[in-house]
């Protein structure tokens, strides 16, 4: 037999013999600490991969724990963890799931942190406004799903992955985060759907680089709202090349999106790390000084003895070819509203934008040598960006009510099966 084959056999066996663990059965009691009682049982022989543990309580826990692949994390509706240790200095990883692991239907509470959007925008301290805790890390693994759960606390991220590929994050609520959601090096195809981000002190998704300077690929956010946060709903600072953003919300934010293209090393002149063919399509951005912002950084005076970017290179490196099609633009109080502000991009094209509310400027030029110096970016480099920028302007029309937290989709956590 096929060597193939005959694997493929293993598994679908292994998975046909899966097991439904009830915490009920195993004698685990709500608000219990039940720390040592999942370590033993992920240790031990009993349970593996196709296997499902179901929460039907909430209880208490603290430290690491490694799923194996395979493996199903879910609980009955309002269940879940209380993390008793969040306020630890470490940065610890809560859970770390294996290949093709599912993380259901939980509410996952990190204690005694701050509440999430205090102090939001103000600069927050580590340890202060948020702890180093990181609830869900995964790394070099394929396939996790985390959906339909609430995952609240101040903590550094909620959910950290590097070098994943095809990570789906669908009909969750996250609620807090430093940066909720971090996608760092090598992150190809993610798929975002129907989820709720509010509340963090920094971005929403933030992707970076990974220690071989490779960057986030062909992700996918759809019908996702980002509300209320210290910083940007989505900061690209490690690429987002052929990804798309379509039918999502975006409001009270610093930036909707900072398309952003920072180079503090030689290696990161790499390819991997492009924010290039970004499609933003019938997505809303109301209340925010500039909805997408485009940005270059060279920050090599500042770690080598000459900028990395030329005049030429620029061009290939910063953010470019980029089209926003079919978006609402809305002021709906005092604050400025721009649609665009170009710090280091060129090639942007919009289509049918529409604007809602008086007053809502076009697109607005940084020269960033002039604003912040030599240390961000030469003379030369700025003068030959932010250009190539145009489009097209849909109906405008009158703005909604300020404050508004609806949606015309399903966002945030569902019955299993009602998606």
């Amino acid at each position: 037999m096929n060597v193939k084959v005959l694997l493929a056999f293993l598994c679908c066996a292994t998975l046909a013999s899966a097991e439904e663990y009830l915490t009920s059965d195993l004698g685990w009691k709500q608000g219990q600490d039940v720390t040592e009682n999942l370590t033993k049982l992920l240790r031990s022989e009993t349970i593996g991969a196709g296997d499902e543990l179901v929460l039907v309580d909430t209880y208490r826990i603290r430290g690491t724990h490694s799923l194996p692949d395979d493996f199903t994390l879910s609980a009955v509706k309002g269940a879940g963890f209380d993390v008793t240790d969040a306020t630890k200095e470490n940065g610890a990883i809560f859970l770390k799931p294996g290949n093709r692991c599912t993380i259901r239907n939980l509410t996952i509470t990190y204690l005694n942190t701050p509440d999430p959007g205090s102090e939001a925008g103000a600069g927050p301290k580590r340890s202060t406004h948020f702890f180093p805790r990181v609830g869900i890390q995964a790394t070099e693994i394929s396939d996790l799903t985390i959906e339909n759960c609430i995952l609240h606390g101040s903590i550094s991220h909620h959910i950290k992955l590097s070098e994943c590929a095809r990570p789906k994050v669908i009909g969750c609520h996250i609620v807090g985060g430093y940066w909720s959601v971090y996608l760092i090096g090598g992150i190809k195809d993610a798929l975002f759907k129907h989820c709720l981000f509010e509340k963090c002190q920094g971005d929403g998704i933030k992707t970076g680089r990974g220690r071989s300077s490779s960057g986030v690929k062909r992700a996918r956010i759809d019908q996702c709202v980002f509300q209320d946060c210290g910083r940007d709903g989505i900061d690209t600072t490690g690429g987002f090349e052929d990804s798309i953003v379509r039918d999502c919300i975006f409001r009270r934010l610093f930036s909707g999106i900072d398309i952003k293209s920072y180079y503090e090393r030689p290696e990161h002149l790499t390819q991997d790390c492009w924010n290039k063919g970004i499609l933003i399509e019938r997505c809303t951005f109301t209340d925010m000084a500039n909805c997408i912002t485009f940005s270059t950084l060279d920050r090599g005076l500042v770690h080598s003895d000459k900028h990395f970017l030329t005049a030429d290179t620029a061009k290939r490196y910063a953010p470019h070819d980029v089209d926003i099609n079919d978006c609402v633009f809305e002021r709906t109080g005092a604050s400025s509203v721009r649609m665009l502000l170009l710090k280091g991009g060129h090639t942007i094209r919009y289509k049918n934008a529409r604007f809602l509310g008086d007053s809502v400027q076009v697109v607005g030029y940084s020269n960033v040598f002039k604003t912040f110096g030599e240390r961000s970016l030469s003379k030369e480099v700025s003068e030959a960006l932010n250009g190539g920028v145009g489009g097209t302007l849909g109906p405008a029309g009158p703005a909604n009510e300020p404050g508004e937290r609806s949606a015309p989709f399903i966002h945030g956590p569902r019955p299993v099966g009602d998606w």
